[in-house]
């Protein structure tokens, strides 16, 4: 299986709408009416703390994936992601949480990888858990949906 990251750009903001609207992400925390708020988005990417990558699986755009530094403490990232509904199941979230790791420890220098989850989100749980992540936790409140606060777990990884 191939899945490769490349960095994000405007021509694949169709596809990310299109992903988004399907009604597996109606509780996603983007909230994009249109493609050119898609495009407006990665347009106000910051590079420094953000690193944000189309996935490509079979030479196909099939989601997006993120790394967002933490601006007090650099040696932290979040890990995030969504894979268009069609193409679940195949392991595509597992290599892509692997790639994004391996890019965060040896590229970025980060020393710890977060991945906050929803309650509710047992595939996100699954894939942190097969990729090594550890659950230190409950969180509250600390993850926002479309202006509103939940509670998440909190996973993680060290170098």
């Amino acid at each position: 299986m191939k899945v490769k990251l490349v960095l994000v750009q405007v021509k694949d903001a169709e596809v990310f709408f299109e992903i988004l609207r399907q009604p597996e992400f109606n509780r996603s925390s983007f909230n994009f009416k249109s493609i050119q708020n898609v495009i407006d988005w990665i347009e106000s990417i910051d590079i420094d703390l953000q690193k944000v990558y189309s996935i490509i699986f079979n030479n196909k755009v099939v989601g997006m994936c993120s790394i967002i530094i933490n601006k007090n403490k650099k040696i932290i990232g979040e890990l995030g992601f969504f894979i268009d509904s069609k193409y679940w199941n195949k392991g595509i979230a597992s290599r892509t949480v692997n790639v994004l790791e391996e890019i965060g420890f040896s590229q970025l220098e980060l020393i710890r990888i977060e991945i906050k989850i929803k309650l509710t989100n047992k595939a996100c749980e699954r894939v942190a858990i097969k990729c090594g992540y550890q659950k230190e936790g409950t969180m509250k409140k600390a993850l926002k949906i479309k202006k509103k606060y939940y509670d998440c777990y909190l996973y993680s990884k060290t170098k």
